[in-house]
């Protein structure tokens, strides 16, 4: 991970020409390495703990702080094994998030809040994904939001895929319905990724039903997909 680090800050210096001012030493970078482990560990996004090896069956657990005893039960064939002396840190993303960004879409979403948040300049207010009711009393969902915020004073929600062919003229349409209704500034259509440029499309397609509306749409542009070079 810190060889990785590494790489990535001498490709962000070559790249924006940066020839002062931006350490990359391998001490500067390991403190920094582990300064950011120790803020994802305490904010609950990794879990440390070990690796462990079972000396009957071959097969390698993970095992946090919390399930750490001198004596531990493999989580494969159930033998009883040791800790073994000194042994190394490894790290493991919150299974909560994980199971969120691998199957159920926060990933595009977490990305489309990141950029809003940053092009702010007076205000950001967000809550993703809400259910939509006719009637207070019923449990049953009349529609479904992906994007809800404010963003400088403006009324903004938002349809997100993880791929531009996922839309549909349905979802375009209910969109631009819902719009109605609701009245906000602007409607955002994203996707992670862009199939043949697809997004556009989409977005000039709900842009034409909701011309009368007063209502701008709107789509991420290409800043979003950029990846950082830095921790």
């Amino acid at each position: 991970m810190l060889d990785l680090l590494s790489s990535e800050r001498k490709d962000f210096k070559i790249q924006n020409n940066i020839t002062k001012g931006f350490p990359n030493d391998r001490g500067t970078n390991r403190k920094d390495l582990l300064e950011s482990i120790s803020e994802l560990i305490s904010d609950g996004i990794f879990i440390q703990g070990i690796e462990i090896r079972c000396n009957y069956c071959g097969s390698r657990f993970f095992y946090s702080l919390d399930e750490i005893k001198q004596k531990v039960v493999c989580k494969g064939c159930q033998t009883i094994n040791s800790v073994g002396a000194e042994s190394n840190w490894s790290y493991k993303l919150n299974d909560f998030l994980r199971n969120a960004f691998a199957f159920h879409g926060v990933f595009p979403l977490a990305w489309v809040l990141g950029e809003l948040l940053n092009k702010s300049e007076d205000s950001f207010i967000f809550m993703p994904c809400i259910t939509l009711h006719k009637d207070y009393k019923t449990r049953k969902a009349y529609a479904e939001l992906d994007l809800t915020c404010i963003f400088d004073g403006q009324f903004l929600i938002g349809e997100i895929q993880s791929q531009s062919n996922k839309f549909s003229e349905k979802e375009i349409n209910k969109l631009a319905d819902l719009s109605f209704p609701i009245s906000p500034h602007k409607v955002l259509v994203s996707a992670f990724w862009d199939n043949d440029y697809q997004l556009n499309s989409w977005k000039m397609k709900l842009e034409a039903k909701l011309k009368n509306l007063n209502i701008e749409a709107i789509k991420p542009d290409k800043q979003i997909f950029k990846p950082e070079y830095y921790i």
